[in-house]
């Protein structure tokens, strides 16, 4: 379950200061879904990075699963969101040189986890997004439907209980995007991990259980049995 208490996040100090984030409250039930929508501006991302332990907030609580994010020493935090969160980005993050299967251990060599069971995990996490036989292949050597398969299963190696996807079908075609789209909500009908993309596509966001909708920092609908305020 996520808790988000009064968040507020102001960028910069006098004259100069933007308020990106005023007075956010929502509570997502886990194992839901959640469209963060907004046009570019609103706050969807600085959201989704504050309640992802990524951007510290200004006021206001982030909690996860009865732990209070922002409470943490960084140690503690880095390694809580490693256990905890997956994350894809609209712009992938691999490293284009180390094959598709290093890509995918990334998060449990982090974690600490041995070689061969990181390898393990590792494989049946691209068997589940359909790129086993891609897996020693260099991340440069793919389409961008395949780096975002391989970006999907490094967010779900590690079992995580919420995975974040900032605009994960921005770079891909309506075909390769529909795609992507299905494996995220089977992934998250299939692993009760909770879902929440920030995305600007009205389409997508209409396959969401729940939706929010952000205009100035403010959040000005919300939608669904799953979220409150």
């Amino acid at each position: 379950m996520i808790e988000i208490k009064n968040l507020n996040k102001t960028y910069g100090k006098g004259n100069s200061a933007f308020t990106a984030l005023k007075s956010i409250t929502v509570t997502l039930e886990q194992g839901a879904n959640m469209a963060i929508l907004g046009k570019s501006g609103s706050g969807k991302s600085t959201l989704m990075h504050v309640i992802a332990g990524l951007d510290r907030p200004t006021s206001g609580e982030v909690i996860i699963n009865n732990v209070s994010v922002w409470a943490m020493p960084a140690k503690k935090l880095d390694a809580f969101r490693n256990k905890t969160i997956g994350f894809i980005f609209q712009a992938f993050f691999l490293q284009n040189e180390n094959t598709v299967l290093e890509n995918v251990m990334v998060p449990l060599e982090i974690r600490g986890v041995p070689f061969s069971k990181r390898r393990e995990t590792a494989i049946a996490a691209l068997k589940s997004v359909d790129l086993l036989d891609k897996m020693n292949n260099k991340a440069s050597d793919l389409s961008g439907g395949q780096k975002q398969r391989v970006v999907i299963a490094r967010s779900i190696v590690g079992d995580p209980d919420i995975i974040f996807a900032d605009e994960p079908t921005g770079n891909l075609d309506s075909v390769t995007g529909g795609i992507v789209e299905d494996m995220l909500f089977d992934l998250n009908k299939n692993t009760k991990a909770m879902l929440i993309v920030v995305t600007h596509d009205d389409e997508l966001a209409k396959r969401f259980d729940n939706r929010i909708v952000l205009k100035d920092g403010e959040i000005i609908e919300m939608v669904g049995k799953g979220v409150t305020s």
